[in-house]
């Protein structure tokens, strides 16, 4: 094992540990929904069957009902093991996999603690479905780039959360636009912020009524009062990426995926669909894309997430 791997390591448990042991649910004031919501389906999983009486009537069905997540919390209930304690290990599962891919992308610890904010520590410790299937995702980068066994992954996670599908679709884009030789680095940033307009509109528009029609709870249009403040500042970071994208050197696809779907996100929002999760799915790879902005615009960059760190510790814990 060579010293940076185990530096990885190092870090990524102690982000880990920090995650699972501070009581956030206490500091915050009340219990984590999304967890609450998935310790009952481990005993209502069992007690009703697939999805709570729901029936599949075809192959579709094993996808959008998440197929493999109910398997897995039938699993735990036949165990007949905490399903508190099982979550508490997927959370440290999904925290030492965020930061360990975030280090090994970066090897900057000052860059790393921007991971450590109230959008991660509710995504890792309550969001734990959708964390747990992008962890996967990030785990399998790191152990291989073969495309085919990427692909493979993503396909197998989407049976835990059906977002993977629509993630999958925006890293295929992007690797389409990395390996567009006839295009600069600046304009090819500029392509990945035009789709990520039109995904914004498809996914503010179009998928809410696909969702509804297929009788999916998230179909829903939702806009809370405090995505008005928040979506300025992913506005800004997005012209930051697209400013400081350095023109010396390629957009790699992390890049161009943060680009998509950073901007994708704030669109979507705009028109009532509540889509910051897929950006707090994906803070490793958008924080890991600091380091490859030019010189003059990293330290904005830091500045800037590490002030909104600050204000979203504030609305978390006071307000």
């Amino acid at each position: 094992m060579t010293v940076g791997n185990l530096k990885s390591i190092l870090v990524a448990s102690l982000f880990a540990m920090v995650i699972v042991a501070v009581p956030w649910e206490e500091l915050q004031g009340h219990v984590f929904q999304d967890l609450q919501v998935y310790i009952r389906m481990v005993g209502e999983s069992e007690l009703y069957g697939f999805r709570f009486g729901k029936e599949i009537s075809g192959y579709i069905d094993y996808i959008t009902y998440e197929y493999l997540w109910f398997q897995l919390t039938l699993l735990v209930s036949y165990s007949e093991v905490d399903p508190e304690l099982v979550f508490s290990f997927v959370t440290v599962f999904c925290s030492f996999v965020y930061m360990f891919y975030l280090y090994r992308k970066t090897r900057f610890y000052w860059i790393c603690l921007l991971l450590l904010n109230p959008i991660t520590i509710v995504l890792l410790s309550s969001q734990i479905r959708s964390a747990f299937a992008f962890s996967i995702v990030l785990l399998a980068t790191q152990i291989t780039d073969k495309k085919k066994y990427l692909l493979a992954v993503f396909i197998v996670v989407s049976f835990i959360h059906l977002s993977m599908l629509a993630m999958l679709g925006v890293f295929a884009i992007a690797y389409f636009i990395a390996n567009r030789t006839a295009l600069y680095s600046n304009e090819k940033v500029l392509l990945a912020a035009i789709v990520g307009l039109a995904g914004g509109f498809i996914l503010g528009l179009v998928v809410p009524e696909i969702l509804t029609g297929i009788g999916d709870r998230r179909g829903g249009r939702s806009l809370t009062t405090e995505s008005f403040w928040y979506i300025s500042f992913w506005v800004a970071w997005v012209g930051l990426m697209i400013l400081g994208v350095d023109r010396q050197k390629e957009p790699t696809i992390e890049y161009l995926y943060s680009v998509i779907i950073c901007l994708t996100a704030v669109i979507a929002t705009l028109f009532g669909f509540y889509s910051f999760r897929f950006v707090g799915l994906s803070l490793p790879v958008i924080i890991s894309c600091i380091p490859q902005m030019r010189v003059e615009y990293r330290f904005i960059a830091y500045v800037a997430f590490s002030l909104d760190v600050l204000l979203l510790f504030y609305y978390y814990l006071l307000v």
